[in-house]
C-alpha cells in the first residue's frame, strides 16, 4: 500500500474538511469558533441528556445526582451506548461525557468546564 485516504468519518465527509493552513488563518483573524466544530455539535450520534440547577453543579463537583443516575438508567442502552452526552440545558454546552462500567455503574468519563 503506498497511500491511505480516510472519505468520511461518520457523520463528517471530506468535502467538509479544511486544511491546516486555512484553519490557521481562520483563527489568527480570531473566528475560532469557525475553524472547529463546537463541542455541543462534535458527536450527533451520541444520546443527550439536558440538566439544570443542582444536577449541573454536582457534575461540576464530579458527582452524578440522583435524578440524573435515573435518567442515564431510561436512556442509556449498554448493548448499543458507549457513552451519553451531558448538556446545560440553559446555554447548550457540553458538560460532561458518562459512561458505564462493568461493576461500577455509570462514571463520568469527562467533564468540562466553561
Amino acid at each position: 500500500m503506498s497511500s491511505l485516504r480516510r472519505t468520511w468519518s461518520s457523520p463528517y465527509l471530506l468535502e467538509q474538511a479544511q486544511t491546516l493552513e486555512a484553519i490557521e488563518a481562520t483563527v489568527k483573524r480570531g473566528s475560532r469558533s469557525e475553524a472547529f466544530v463546537a463541542m455541543e455539535y462534535a458527536l450527533p450520534q451520541v444520546k443527550r441528556i439536558r440538566i439544570k440547577g443542582q444536577d449541573r453543579v454536582l457534575l461540576g463537583n464530579g458527582q452524578i445526582s440522583h435524578d440524573l443516575r435515573s435518567q442515564l438508567i431510561t436512556a442509556f442502552n449498554p448493548s448499543l451506548d458507549q457513552y451519553v452526552q451531558i448538556i446545560d440545558q440553559e446555554n447548550d454546552h457540553l458538560l460532561a461525557l458518562i459512561g458505564l462500567e462493568p461493576g461500577r455503574g455509570f462514571a463520568l468519563r469527562r467533564v468540562f468546564k466553561y
